[in-house]
């Protein structure tokens, strides 16, 4: 059951933002909201910006540039974020440039600006409400194979990776993520929050002694207590790989670990079929039509049934 912006416009904090390019991107998914400090492209990459992301900025670095405004715009729909809502016009940025609403409706990216000239609009608030709003419905669908695959479907052809999935995974779960293959060697990883530091190569190597095979496991790691839990990865391409689920303090939910193998298996079956994990790369098909592939699936009536029940149907099939 995903978020989607124009659920996110009817909450109390929005309801006088206003919506003025990008109408017909407003079903797109969001999972997560921050703030954009410094809004210059050169400097936002996957580390510092997650696909379905709702960014909040006054642009105040950028404030009589349009042609950076433009740019930003561009970059922040390439990497999946959800819209940009911008604060403070009239104050510092003194107003909002026709070529910046006419991009926003070309790419179909939702740009939203709060009262002009009005000070008194806190991004705290929009914060709070929309990660409330995340949690509840949360709370209410567990299905998260749908949810994961609508937001890779808004991912451009170049940002389509096991790398992004397992870092969409990871801020959807609220977990560490480590793909390995048959031999324990990281393929990939995504730490939850972002800033952790874990020592792969010390877990990796507890792993090589059956710490978690098949099941969930109590380990000490760098001073912390920590549940590791092993899915494997049933994908057409590559054979035997092994999806870790880290979590502190308590086990992850088994249905979700589950469904996030599920996740990884078919973004591997539609793009993948060699060791490259890092890059969004399509074999067999274009980029483009493999994101169209997923899009017609997940775009309309919110839900991937005909994606996923082909992935169903396709894994009954798989030899053991």
């Amino acid at each position: 059951m995903k978020v989607t912006v124009s659920e996110c416009l009817r909450l109390p904090s929005l309801r006088e933002a206003m919506l003025i390019g990008g109408a017909k991107g407003l079903e797109r998914s969001v999972s997560s909201v921050s703030v954009l400090e410094w809004p210059e492209v050169e400097l936002l990459s996957d580390d510092v910006i997650a696909g379905n992301e709702v960014l909040l900025s006054a642009l105040i670095q950028i404030k009589g540039d349009v042609e950076k405004q433009c740019r930003l715009l561009r970059h922040l729909c390439s990497m999946g974020t959800s819209c940009l809502i911008v604060y403070y016009v009239g104050v510092f940025v003194p107003e909002i440039d026709e070529r910046l609403i006419s991009l926003a409706d070309e790419i179909r990216y939702p740009l939203l600006v709060m009262p002009y000239n009005r000070m008194d609009f806190r991004y705290a608030d929009v914060i709070t409400d929309i990660v409330e709003h995340i949690y509840s419905k949360r709370m209410q669908e567990k299905y998260l194979l749908t949810d994961m695959m609508n937001s890779i479907s808004y991912l451009e052809p170049n940002q389509i990776s096991i790398a992004n999935a397992l870092r969409l995974l990871s801020d959807r779960m609220r977990c560490t993520l480590l793909l390995t293959n048959r031999y324990m060697d990281s393929l990939g990883a995504a730490a939850w929050p972002r800033s952790m530091r874990w020592d792969y190569d010390a877990l990796l190597q507890r792993l090589k002694n059956g710490s978690a095979a098949s099941g969930t496991a109590e380990l000490e790691l760098d001073g912390k207590h920590v549940y590791v839990t092993d899915r494997p990865i049933n994908s057409e391409v590559h054979r035997k790989l092994h999806l870790f689920v880290i979590t502190e303090d308590r086990p992850p939910d088994n249905s979700l670990c589950t469904q996030a193998a599920d996740v990884i298996s078919l973004v591997l079956n539609i793009w993948s079929k060699d060791s490259t994990y890092d890059r969004g790369r399509a074999y067999g098909q274009s980029g483009a039509d493999a994101r169209a592939r997923l899009k017609d699936g997940c775009q309309d009536r919110g839900h991937t049934y005909d994606v996923v029940l082909q992935y169903k149907a396709q894994r009954r099939a798989w030899p053991p």
